[in-house]
C-alpha cells in the first residue's frame, strides 16, 4: 500500500519529463536532415521515421491514448495504398506494384499520426523551440550546398567516387534535390520568425534560399520560388480569394497535364529546331505516356510501373532523344493516370483539395507562409519527382508538421479555441 503512492509520483516525475525529451529528439532530428540531409538526401527518411516513432511512443505514455491521424487524410491515403495493392492483380510488374504500396503504408502510417492534439501538446508543453534548431540546420545545409557550387563541389569530392570532370551537368545536378528542399523547408522556418516579430530574419530566411537557387541553378526550385513569392503576396492581401485560386488552378492543371501535354510532341517542327533539349525530351516523354494510357485508360499498368512501359522500336523511330522508358512521366497527373488509371489523378487531386482546405484553419497569421509552401512544392513536384519518391514525401510532411506545429502552439497562446 505505502508503495503505490511512491510509484505514482515517480510515474507523473516520468511524464513530466516527456515533453523535453520529446523536444530535444525533435531538434536533433530536425538539425541532421537539414544540416546533413540536404546534401545526403538517403539519411531523411530513416531519421523522420524514427523520430515519428519516439513521438508517437511519449505522447501515448503522457496522454494513455494513442495519437489519431486527420481523417479524411488518412482515409485519402488509405484509399490509395489499396487501389495501389490491388493494381497487383493487373499490373505489368506485380511485385513492383505491391511493394510500392507496401512501403507507401509504412512510410504513411507514422506520420500521419503526428498531426495530432496530443503530440502538439507534447512539444508544446516544453520551453525548447524545436524550429529554431530547424532554421539552424537550414543555414548549414544551404550554406554548405552554395559552398559546394562556388568551390567546385569539394564535399562531393571527398565522399564520391562519382565525380566527373568531363560531365559538368552531372556535376551540377548532385545536389539540385537539396535546393529544392530547401525552398520548401524555409517557408515554415520564415513563419516562425514573423510570428516572432522578426519580418525582416524571415524575409532573409526566403533570400537566403534564393540565392542557393541562382548559385545551384534548378529550373524546377527556380519554379517555386517564383510560384511561392507570387503566391505569398497575393495572399497577404487576400488569403480567402488566394486559397481558392490555388485550388483551381490544381484542377486546371491535372486536366492540361491529362489532356494537353500528351499533345504537344505533335506541334514540334520535325527537327525540333529551337526548343531547349530538355524540353524537347520531357514532350516525348509526354508523347509516349499519352499513348500507354490510352492502352489502359481505366485501371493503368500498375504503380512504379513508368520504368518498365512497353515500347516498340517503330515508337523510338519517331523520338530524337526518347530511347527508353524514364523512371518516372515527370509530371505527377500522367503518372498517376498511366501508372493508377483513373482514380490515381482523383485521388491526387483530392490530397491537394484537402491539404488546402486544413492550411485555412490554420493560425491566421500563418496562412500566407504555408499557401506560399504549398505552392513552391506543387511548382517542383510538378516537374521533377516521381509519386513514389520516399524522400520527397517525408521532406513535404516535415514541412506540414511545421506549419501545424506552430499554429497549435501559437493558438494556445492567443487563447483561441482549436
Amino acid at each position: 500500500m505505502t508503495l503505490t503512492p511512491l510509484l505514482e509520483e515517480s510515474e507523473d516525475r516520468a511524464r513530466s519529463g516527456l515533453p523535453d525529451l520529446a523536444a530535444v529528439l525533435a531538434a536533433g532530428s530536425l538539425v541532421l536532415i537539414t544540416a546533413v540531409g540536404l546534401l545526403w538526401t538517403k539519411i531523411v527518411p530513416p531519421v523522420v521515421l524514427a523520430l515519428a516513432v519516439l513521438l508517437l511512443t511519449a505522447a501515448s505514455l503522457r496522454e494513455r491514448r494513442v495519437p489519431m491521424p486527420d481523417r479524411l487524410l488518412a482515409g485519402l491515403f488509405g484509399a490509395l495504398v489499396l487501389w495501389s495493392g490491388l493494381g497487383a492483380l493487373w499490373a505489368i510488374e506485380p511485385a513492383l506494384a505491391l511493394d510500392r504500396s507496401v512501403k507507401l503504408l509504412f512510410l504513411l502510417a507514422p506520420l500521419l499520426p503526428l498531426l495530432s492534439a496530443p503530440v502538439a501538446r507534447l512539444l508544446g508543453d516544453s520551453a525548447i523551440e524545436p524550429h529554431y534548431f530547424l532554421i539552424f540546420g537550414l543555414l548549414i545545409g544551404g550554406g554548405l550546398i552554395i559552398v559546394e557550387y562556388l568551390f567546385d563541389f569539394p564535399l562531393h569530392r571527398l565522399t564520391h567516387n562519382t565525380y566527373d570532370i568531363e560531365n559538368q551537368y552531372y556535376n551540377w545536378a548532385v545536389h539540385t534535390r537539396g535546393v529544392t528542399y530547401l525552398v520548401v523547408l524555409a517557408w515554415p522556418a520564415a513563419a516562425f520568425l514573423w510570428l516572432r516579430r522578426r519580418p525582416w530574419a524571415a524575409l532573409a530566411m526566403i533570400g537566403f534560399a534564393g540565392s542557393a537557387v541562382v548559385v545551384g541553378f534548378s529550373t524546377a526550385a527556380a519554379l517555386g520560388v517564383a510560384g511561392s513569392l507570387a503566391t505569398f503576396a497575393a495572399a497577404r492581401l487576400a488569403p480567402r480569394l488566394t486559397t481558392l485560386a490555388l485550388g483551381g488552378g490544381v484542377v486546371v492543371v491535372a486536366l492540361l497535364s491529362l489532356f494537353l501535354l500528351p499533345r504537344l510532341f505533335q506541334t514540334l517542327p520535325t527537327s525540333g529546331g529551337g526548343v531547349p533539349y530538355s524540353t524537347h525530351h520531357r514532350l516525348e516523354i509526354y508523347d509516349f505516356t499519352g499513348h500507354r494510357i490510352a492502352e489502359r485508360p481505366w485501371l493503368g499498368w500498375g504503380a512504379d510501373s513508368a520504368r518498365h512501359l512497353p515500347v516498340s522500336a517503330e515508337e523510338l523511330s519517331h523520338y530524337q532523344i526518347f530511347d527508353r522508358p524514364p523512371t518516372h512521366s515527370h509530371n505527377p497527373f500522367l503518372q498517376a493516370e498511366v501508372e493508377l488509371g483513373v482514380p490515381g489523378p482523383l485521388f491526387l487531386v483530392g490530397l491537394l483539395l484537402v491539404v488546402l482546405i486544413r492550411i485555412g484553419r490554420l493560425h491566421p497569421p500563418l496562412r500566407p507562409f504555408a499557401l506560399a509552401c504549398f505552392s513552391a512544392s506543387f511548382g517542383i513536384g510538378l516537374v521533377s519527382y516521381s509519386l513514389w519518391s520516399g524522400t520527397w514525401l517525408v521532406m513535404l510532411f516535415v514541412a506540414v508538421f511545421g506549419f501545424y506545429l506552430l499554429s497549435a502552439r501559437d493558438t494556445a497562446r492567443s487563447g483561441r479555441p482549436a
